[in-house]
């Protein structure tokens, strides 16, 4: 008897919505399909009609905070750090949905709460009424998604210390990677700039900037030291790429999914894999 389970992850890319349908078992994930929707149709295809169904939601409606657990609590990681979310908010905790993940910092979680109302109405972008709602097993904030999808399914990068951003026209994703875990995440509301305007992508490439150089700092204080190794951006443009080159020292790459999860590997050079990394980082626990 199988223990496999198949997941579906559905993340919103602007208009389009990037499908990914995974088997998983204990011991290994098999990529069986990918597939890219229009979100101005109905969400209807036959590769998503079974399955749990896994949300992406976008970073700017989540509230995320580094906490501090205890390791002698007598209440597991997630209880604490629900516990300390719980604390940030003034309604009661059953009008919000919680998140937490262990980051590669001993005793350190990322804990993400949202409102539940908000699952609805994200489910109605994503053109998703039609489906079955005991098929909708979880919701991940998309940077986390982002971590868990590079983790699990790219070929690793040599150093310790790696930064890796998803761009869309709204929102970018970012997801700081320590020693092979999740270490910290931001994003950036894009909403106000403009991709073809280039004092804009300067804009845009300074903020990030900014914003990487902030956490930097924050994670040298507590005892990480060790220089960024690598700098992968999804999406954007060429120009914003070429803008990031100016900026940094490093030249930014694209991350590279191992092709050993497929199913059916063959004509993988046709399909832009990047696109579906955090599609793909909705079906990790």
């Amino acid at each position: 008897m199988s223990n496999s389970i198949i997941k579906i992850g559905l993340d919103k890319r602007d208009k389009m919505i990037y499908a990914a349908r995974v088997k998983t078992d204990k011991t290994r994930f098999e990529i069986k399909a990918l597939i890219r929707l229009n979100s101005e149709f109905p969400l209807k295809h036959d590769l998503i009609e079974d399955g749990d169904l896994h949300f992406a939601i976008p970073d700017s409606q989540a509230m995320l905070k580094q906490i501090r657990i205890s390791p002698e609590s007598q209440y597991s990681t997630h209880e604490q750090a629900k516990f300390e979310m719980i604390q940030s908010v003034l309604e009661d905790e059953s009008v919000f949905s919680f998140e937490s993940e262990e980051t590669s910092q001993a005793n350190n979680i990322i804990g993400a709460i949202f409102r539940k109302e908000r699952s609805d109405k994200l489910i109605a972008s994503y053109n998703a009424n039609n489906f079955d709602k005991n098929r909708i097993k979880k919701f991940r904030v998309r940077s986390l998604a982002l971590g868990k999808g590079y983790l699990n399914f790219c070929h690793p990068e040599t150093g310790e210390l790696a930064c890796i951003a998803d761009f869309c026209k709204e929102v970018v994703s970012i997801c700081l990677i320590y020693q092979k875990k999740i270490l910290n995440v931001a994003s950036i509301d894009l909403q106000k700039f403009d991709f073809l305007n280039e004092n804009d992508i300067d804009k845009i490439t300074m903020e990030f900037k900014t914003i990487l150089n902030f956490k930097l700092s924050s994670i040298f204080d507590k005892g990480i030291t060790v220089p960024l190794s690598s700098l992968m951006i999804i999406g954007g443009n060429e120009q914003l790429v070429n803008k990031f080159s100016d900026y940094f020292k490093l030249k930014p790459f694209l991350p590279k999914i191992n092709h050993g999860f497929f199913s059916n590997p063959k004509k993988l050079e046709q399909i832009p894999l990047h696109n579906y990394l955090i599609a793909l980082g909705l079906s990790v626990d």
